[in-house]
C-alpha cells in the first residue's frame, strides 16, 4: 500500500490521505494497520457490498482499536452507508424506490447527526449504465434537506 500511494502522490502532484478500498476489500486484523503504515489518516471502506446498512451500526466516524498495541489506530474510520450497486444491481428498483432508499438512509443519518459516506462510480454515469438519474435524484434529495 506504501508504494501504491507513493506512486499515486508523484503522479498527482498532492498528498494522498483518504482512501477506499476496492471492492470494499477489508480485513478487521490488516487493512487499517495498512493504511496507517501509509500514512492514510481517513478511511471509508466500512460498508456492505450487497446492500445499503451500517456494518458498525452507526453513523458516526471514529478510530479504530488496535488490540495488539492496545491503543487506538491513527487512522479515522467513517462509515459507507449506500452505494449506486445497491440501488440498481442489487435492488433493480424503479426510479420511485430509488428515491425512497435514497431517502431513507439521508434521513437515518440526519436524524442521529451523523455521518456516513455515498458511493457513486463515475463510470455508470455514461449511457451504457444508464444510473446518471439516480445521481441526479441524490443530488437533489440532498439540496431539498
Amino acid at each position: 500500500m506504501v508504494d501504491e500511494k507513493t506512486a499515486l502522490e508523484e503522479s498527482l502532484g498532492v498528498p494522498v490521505c483518504t482512501c477506499r478500498q476496492h471492492w470494499l476489500r477489508f480485513s478487521w486484523e490488516k487493512t487499517w494497520r495498512a493504511q496507517e503504515k501509509a500514512e492514510i489518516r481517513l478511511d471509508t471502506t466500512l460498508g456492505f457490498n450487497d446492500r445499503p446498512g451500517f456494518r458498525i451500526g452507526a453513523a458516526l466516524p471514529f478510530f479504530p482499536w488496535d488490540h495488539q498495541r492496545k491503543t487506538p489506530l491513527k487512522i479515522q474510520a467513517v462509515p459507507m452507508v449506500l452505494m449506486d450497486s445497491h440501488l440498481y444491481d442489487y435492488g433493480d428498483m424503479s426510479s420511485e424506490e430509488r428515491q425512497r432508499q435514497i431517502t431513507t438512509w439521508l434521513d437515518e443519518i440526519k436524524s442521529v447527526h451523523g455521518t456516513a459516506t455515498i458511493i457513486w462510480h463515475q463510470r455508470v454515469m455514461s449511457r451504457d449504465y444508464g444510473w446518471g438519474p439516480g445521481y441526479e435524484q441524490l443530488l437533489q434529495i440532498l439540496r431539498d434537506q
